[in-house]
């Protein structure tokens, strides 16, 4: 009763400025995994001035993605036990500190370090992308969805249009990682600063009046009456006090609290479990996970000779970047 009556709520308030805002927010901090792999390509090769050989310098990479794969399932047990929002913020701000240390660095040292702590940031992928699903009228969600898409595609774009400008024109890679983190760092302001909870997650844990309160703080962002966001049933329900007339608000109805969510359920071990006992499910999960690990190993250039690009594969680094 509780989600359909957050659905309806959800519908009647719309898409107006606070979700273009939050989508916004949430597509920037989503796509953090994509825009460092991205941006990998183009630094690896412009780190000799730092005295990084190209092996040392793919290392990066590996470092990166191994530590967003370490922290990942970390940020998506806090996402269940302290909430979506602080699951984005904490590690979106983790991530611009780190990116910002990484403009800064000048030894390779420093910028390994930097980048590994970035990892942590990349972490919390997932838990945009759901806080994103759960503030969306169901009814437009697949089309609000969609932006991320769009911004996803935007910053591969921008990462590429950057590497070439910057580095064709003889910049240093500094410059190229200012024009490539900007986006981070404005997704995690816009996170600090309007995004809401989801309501379906504190409506889970019993918390019905937060629940109210997220929508109300969505209506007003949209200029909407925030009437509108009321949680309502739909059919009379049996309270302590007897029957309930249709059309109530949500909170007045005798709801039995949810149970403090416990670390064991936050980190999705009973789920862990139900894939393990799934033959198809373990072996699909299995795979993911080679095949993510595997596309993390640093392979050894060998650029073809007939590719029209090899020109440039093989230009020493020296000669693509200006030493810093």
């Amino acid at each position: 009763m509780t989600s359909a009556a957050i659905d309806q709520a959800l519908d009647r308030i719309g898409i107006g400025a606070w979700h273009i805002v939050a989508i916004t927010a949430c597509s920037l901090t989503s796509c953090s995994q994509s825009l460092m792999l991205n941006v990998f390509g183009f630094l690896e090769p412009c780190l000799a001035p730092l005295g990084a050989s190209t092996a040392t310098a793919s290392g990066i990479a590996t470092i990166n993605f191994a530590v967003s794969c370490l922290a990942a399932p970390v940020i998506a047990g806090m996402s269940e036990y302290r909430g979506r929002v602080p699951a984005i913020v904490v590690p979106s701000c983790i991530l611009s500190v780190a990116v910002i240390c990484a403009v800064l660095s000048s030894t390779f040292t420093a910028l390994q370090l930097s980048l590994a702590v970035a990892g942590v940031g990349q972490g919390s992928l997932m838990v945009a992308l759901v806080l994103a699903a759960e503030i969306a009228p169901p009814s437009q969600r697949g089309g609000y969805l969609n932006v991320i898409n769009w911004v996803w595609s935007g910053t591969t774009v921008l990462v590429a249009s950057a590497g070439w400008a910057i580095f064709g024109s003889g910049g240093s890679w500094h410059a190229f990682l200012v024009a490539c983190f900007w986006p981070l760092a404005l997704g995690a302001i816009l996170a600090v600063f309007f995004l809401h909870e989801s309501p379906y997650w504190l409506a889970s844990g019993g918390e019905i009046d937060r629940a109210q309160g997220s929508l109300y703080k969505m209506a007003k962002g949209n200029g909407v009456d925030q009437s509108l966001a009321t949680l309502r049933s739909e059919a009379p329900l049996s309270t302590k006090g007897g029957c309930l007339a249709c059309d109530a608000p949500l909170r007045e109805l005798s709801i039995a609290p949810a149970s403090k969510r416990s670390l064991i359920e936050a980190f999705g071990w009973p789920g862990l479990v139900s894939i393990s006992c799934d033959p198809a499910l373990r072996t699909r999960t299995a795979l993911h996970w080679v095949e993510w690990f595997i596309g993390a190993c640093p392979l050894p250039p060998t650029p073809s000779l007939a590719h029209p690009c090899a020109a440039t594969l093989l230009t020493p680094p020296s000669a693509m970047c200006l030493p810093h």
